[in-house]
């Protein structure tokens, strides 16, 4: 069968319901793929040119129909995707190569794992094999024509076969609603229960300290929240990653404030307050298993309170509410003797030039031994009993 392949430059060109048929067609309903929230980091002004992050969304179609699709960005940094390749550039830069421009099929300034192609779950398994090929070919032939280095698939629940892929795997740390037993946990206590004393007597005390500073936490959904709210919720925002950064975030203001129509059933604000005036909030978002602690920021520093409002009132939310999986975020070690645990997250790339190809395979290779080492380890440090 022939098909057509084509990239557009920005979400408005594609039609919603196909897009999220597809993603939502043999996926998790997954937020970060949705037609919504991808178009609206584009609207808000949070991604384009200005920001080195060019949508470049890939269609595969045949007769006029939709049949695949993968959210993608042409790249000229490495800013904002949290699979760090700067060694890669660096490599280049001293052969006198360009590593920039680069194709990335990701979503921007979110390390989630999550499907980056959607192939309609009509067709046979034959065609969509078909696919994949046509997909691998497109963005090869691409980038050698447009000078790109490289293309890759970043935190990908389903890689892309062929040739001359080289595989990455980088650690992160996932809470699981499950018991020695496998049953989900009835209460925040039940799941202390599985921990050694030691670490049980620290999680209450990191607990009460916020509890005897009079810190409230409240939770809500985004009919409930006002533009002050939004605002509020950028100001923490912001204060984190001047902190860590010393820049005001990837994510613009008009980005907050347009989540409540953008995803209404998918986004969570868990603000804490002190005597009826907001101190710090987090912004969550949700599927139908999992949920996702994305951003956070206190406007006062107290004591414990990134650990209430990151962790601790996650992992209940999810005990309440029945979700599998509490993603925190990237890196984290410290989760650790929280009860994260360690879990692998995939990504997939292709570098043009051979004899580079050949050197991240190499790289990619001995890389993923250590890391898998290291997710064995970082197990024994678990704060479970067994």
């Amino acid at each position: 069968m022939s098909f057509s392949i084509r990239l557009v430059e920005s979400m408005g060109e594609v039609d919603a319901e196909i897009w999220d048929a597809l993603f939502n067609s043999g996926s998790a309903d997954n937020p970060f793929v949705s037609h919504a929230f991808l178009k609206l980091l584009e609207d808000s002004g949070s991604v384009g040119g200005q920001f080195g992050w060019l949508p470049r969304h890939l269609l595969v179609e045949q007769e006029g129909r939709v049949l695949a699709a993968m959210p993608l960005y042409l790249k000229y940094h490495s800013y904002g995707e949290y699979i760090f390749d700067w060694s890669w550039a660096e490599a280049y830069e001293r052969y006198g190569l360009d590593y920039y421009p680069k194709l990335v099929s990701a979503v921007p300034f979110t390390p989630v794992s999550g499907p980056r192609k959607a192939i309609s779950a009509d067709v046979s398994e034959e065609i969509k094999e078909q696919i994949q090929g046509e997909i691998f070919h497109f963005l090869s032939q691409w980038s050698l024509e447009h000078q790109c280095s490289s293309w890759h698939l970043l935190c990908h629940s389903e890689p892309l076969s062929g040739d001359s892929i080289s595989c990455r795997i980088t650690p992160q740390f996932h809470w699981f609603n499950r018991d020695n037993e496998g049953d989900r946990y009835s209460s925040f206590e039940h799941f202390l229960s599985r921990f050694r004393s030691s670490r049980r007597k620290t999680l209450r005390k990191e607990r009460l300290s916020v509890t005897q500073a009079g810190i409230e936490c409240r939770w809500l959904c985004p009919e409930q929240m006002s533009a002050r709210d939004w605002q509020l919720m950028w100001d923490c925002y912001r204060v984190t990653y001047l902190k860590r950064s010393g820049h005001q975030g990837y994510l613009s203001r008009e980005f907050f404030a347009g989540l409540s129509d953008a995803c209404p059933d998918n986004t969570l604000i868990l603000q804490a307050s002190r005597d009826g005036e907001v101190v710090a909030s987090a912004l969550y978002f949700k599927d139908s298993t999992h949920l996702y602690g994305r951003y956070w920021g206190a406007l006062e520093d107290i004591p414990g309170l990134h650990f209430e409002l990151c962790y601790y009132q996650g992992i209940e939310y999810c005990i309440a509410n029945g979700l599998q999986v509490f993603n925190a975020g990237a890196q984290g070690e410290h989760k650790l003797t929280r009860g994260f645990e360690p879990v692998a997250v995939h990504s997939s790339h292709w570098i043009a030039r051979a004899e580079f190809r050949d050197a991240v395979e190499g790289f990619c290779q001995q890389e993923g031994e250590m890391t898998q080492r290291y997710l064995d380890k970082a197990r024994a440090h678990l704060p479970f009993k067994c």
